[in-house]
């Protein structure tokens, strides 16, 4: 069902922005318009992107979507996103290419309107992203969670290029920032989590943690959660929770 939902709602959602985009570029009697269009879905995925990883103050936990099934949007807004500046950098390229502006027209830090060598870097860096997101995820985990941190380079680049994106963002922006300093911290203080056990069953190859949660009733678990955890990397991995015992306030973890 959630990929059903993901190949409905933002796909068609960003089909609305480019026929609306279109229409408005067109009988404005703007240069390539289509392409100019696709620019616009690629500023509405850049509103989206940040709405799927805040844990608690979601839209999507208004309607009642765990944070698991919620992240799969944050990954096709990124998709989408990377698709969209890729169609509209390709097509503005091969519309002014041989004009009076000349190639050098998409890759100019200033110009009348836009500064599109900002697009391009920003650009850049986000397929950069993506193809690591794909490729490298898995096996490189904190490889791929240290180079998200670019994305901070994407939105300045993609503001300096298109201003209203630091618009579009606002609302996401807004509402990550209240989710990661207020609602997460907020939650860690409250809970008081520490390590009650560390064993490594050899047999198995994984390593069993078990954590204690000083002030339990402050916990809320639902199957299918996970905890962030830092495993001396100086990053925090995802680790799904294998077990909870409500009563002593423990969650039991295996890592492999």
């Amino acid at each position: 069902l959630v990929y059903a939902q993901l190949f409905l709602i933002l796909p068609g959602l960003s089909a609305f922005v480019i026929v609306m985009s279109h229409k408005d570029y067109k009988d404005a009697q703007y240069v390539a318009p289509t392409y100019r269009a696709f620019g616009q879905a690629a500023n509405f995925m850049f509103g989206c992107i940040l709405l799927p990883v805040c844990k608690h103050s979601s839209i999507f936990r208004l309607a009642g979507m765990s944070y698991e099934r919620q992240i799969p949007f944050h990954a096709m807004a990124g998709l989408l996103c990377v698709i969209f500046s890729t169609v509209h950098f390709a097509g503005i390229y091969v519309a002014y290419k041989d004009t009076q502006f000349g190639r050098g027209f998409v890759t100019a830090w200033s110009n009348q309107k836009k500064v599109n060598l900002a697009g391009l870097i920003s650009w850049s860096i986000m397929a950069a992203m993506m193809i690591i997101a794909i490729f490298l995820r898995r096996k490189f985990f904190g490889f791929f969670r240290t180079t998200h941190f670019a994305f901070v380079l994407v939105i300045i680049f993609a503001c300096i290029h298109h201003p209203p994106v630091a618009v579009t963002m606002i609302p996401g922006l807004v509402l990550y920032t209240i989710d990661l300093f207020v609602l997460r911290i907020m939650g860690m203080v409250q809970t008081k989590p520490e390590i009650k056990s560390l064993k490594y069953h050899e047999a198995a190859g994984v390593t069993e943690v078990e954590l204690h949660f000083k002030n339990p009733d402050k916990f809320s678990y639902e199957g299918g959660q996970f905890i962030q955890m830092d495993l001396g990397t100086g990053l925090m991995h995802p680790i799904s929770i294998a077990w909870y015992n409500k009563a002593e306030g423990v969650a039991s973890f295996f890592i492999k």
